[in-house]
């Protein structure tokens, strides 16, 4: 399934407002609806990832917060631009300057910003994010950018991979695609979005391949791969529980590689003998500011 933005921040004329409190009051507005659609979207996935994951959510309502875009948003519109032009000038600003700094983190926060502004210029053009009523069982999400909060308007038992043209391990949707266990390919150059839609696929996730309308031979190969994932997985899940040692006795301690999804890592812990690999770097990639001592501390505690 192809998604398309919501709005369209390059094609936004300039234009000067005869009420400028008149535009103020319906950027805000459309804010609002824009972080009640975030905040829904964080109830859909509240319960398949972990808090950490969640807080990325807590990211884009801080963007959004009066401090940050809407500040901004409402000088431009008191300078003399109605609010869809002065929403644009501010977002592309973000934009262009996060893809010159030299740090692929910072980079991917463009798609951020980006997509944040998509939805709110959808709202102030008296539009509505273009989400489908309904998502086809096994359903690949395809788009020239995914954000976090598109991921988390598709139902996850139809969910079955995400492909983008944009974006890197680093970017948020990656992250959380990681923790739910969602096979994703992103920074697919050259893909042909038009022609990809409905079109039946094959994403391998380990090769980051893409096989659009594949032949029956292909997809009786990858419908027997799936299925020895499946079963090993199966009985992975029943032998999960005995203890860790060789068949003549000699135990060998579980570790686990922690600091990601912490709820998993809770299910564990009569099972692992210790932490393997602790990633401290997490909290530093999901969150829009250094986090302080006390947080990183309450971080350890709790995984």
């Amino acid at each position: 399934m192809v998604i398309t933005p919501p709005a369209d921040l390059n094609s936004v004329p300039d234009l000067v407002p005869s009420d400028q409190d008149y535009e103020v009051a319906r950027l805000k507005e459309a804010i609002g609806k824009t972080r009640s659609e975030i905040r829904a979207a964080a109830e859909r996935l509240a319960s398949r990832i972990s808090a950490q994951e969640l807080a990325l959510f807590d990211v884009y309502q801080q963007m959004l917060g009066e401090a940050a875009l809407a500040d901004e948003v409402e000088k431009r519109i008191r300078e003399g631009q109605w609010a869809p032009g002065a929403l644009a000038d501010v977002v592309r600003r973000h934009v262009q300057y996060l893809e010159r700094v030299d740090d692929n983190y910072l980079r991917e926060r463009a798609a951020d910003i980006r997509d944040l502004g998509r939805r709110v210029l959808a709202h102030l053009q008296e539009d509505t994010p273009s989400t489908p009523e309904t998502y086809p069982d096994s359903a690949i999400l395809v788009g020239d950018e995914i954000s976090v909060a598109m991921l988390g308007e598709v139902p996850r038992d139809k969910l079955k991979g995400l492909v983008s043209v944009r974006g890197s391990s680093t970017s948020h949707v990656a992250i959380v695609a990681r923790a739910m266990g969602i096979p994703t390919v992103l920074g697919m150059v050259d893909l042909p979005l038009p022609r990809l839609g409905g079109a039946p696929v094959v994403l391998d996730g380990h090769r980051g391949r893409l096989f659009v309308r594949p032949a029956a031979e292909l997809k009786a190969r990858y419908a027997s791969l799936i299925a020895e994932e499946e079963a090993l997985s199966e009985l992975l899940e029943h032998e999960q529980d005995l203890p860790s040692a060789t068949p003549d006795g000699h135990t060998m301690p579980l570790m686990v590689n922690t600091g990601l999804a912490v709820d998993a890592t809770a299910l564990l812990k009569n099972r692992i003998g210790g932490v393997g690999l602790y990633r401290t770097e997490v909290p530093f990639m999901i969150t829009e500011r250094f986090p302080g001592e006390k947080s990183k501390h309450d971080s350890i505690a709790t995984s």
